[in-house]
């Protein structure tokens, strides 16, 4: 119990997340309540303090203390502290690697917050389907456990890479991407970047 007030940064933004994620559940269930009780009861001084706390202070909570834990954890490797990524972050900061992020982590092509330059599709930091899917991670780090198997819930969107590469004069003039047609496949993501480039990371046992 003392390690719970010991006033240590990690257990203060963890504690953060979990009341952010109980606020964003507590939103969500009084705005079901209210919209499955009888019209004129939403015309009454309790549906509208219901509404009130449902609509914006719950909400309000959520998103402050999401982005707080959000920015604290994009600001201080927040993929180290909450999954079981010791494969990934070791080939990351391996000086030998040759995976594509142990490439761009070496040369500093990406910054020291390594996993949010590419990965802006996860967290509290990012944008609404970001911030859902950090709130998806929090219910698996503190309640129903984290999965044997770590996976990306949806393909890799590449406009991840074509936000630096895209426009840079290496890139279009290469001869591998200067064919409009397989420009136009790559920049549409009909090609897949990683079918001729090494794999972002260290492949999955299977």
């Amino acid at each position: 119990m003392a390690e719970i007030f010991s006033g240590d940064p990690d257990t203060a933004m963890r504690w953060l997340a979990v009341a952010a994620l109980l606020a964003a559940l507590g939103a969500a269930g009084v705005v079901i309540l209210v919209f499955r009780r009888p019209a004129h009861w939403r015309g009454s001084p309790t549906a509208h303090w219901a509404m009130f706390l449902g609509f914006v202070v719950l909400p309000g909570m959520a998103l402050v203390g999401g982005n707080v834990t959000g920015l604290a954890y994009s600001s201080s490797h927040s993929c180290f502290h909450c999954h079981t990524m010791d494969p990934w972050v070791d080939d990351l900061e391996n000086p030998a690697g040759e995976t594509l992020a142990s490439l761009h982590h070496q040369r500093r092509w990406i910054n020291h917050d390594a996993c949010y330059t590419c990965h802006s599709g996860y967290g509290f930091g990012g944008g609404i389907r970001a911030k859902l899917s950090g709130m998806g991670h929090v219910w698996h780090q503190y309640v129903a456990g984290v999965p044997k198997k770590i996976a990306m819930s949806a393909p890799f969107d590449q406009g991840a890479c074509l936000g630096c590469h895209g426009e840079t004069r290496r890139f279009r003039d290469h001869e591998g991407h200067a064919d409009a047609e397989i420009h136009d496949a790559i920049v549409t993501g009909q090609a897949d970047c990683f079918a001729c480039h090494a794999p972002p990371h260290p492949r999955p046992p299977r």
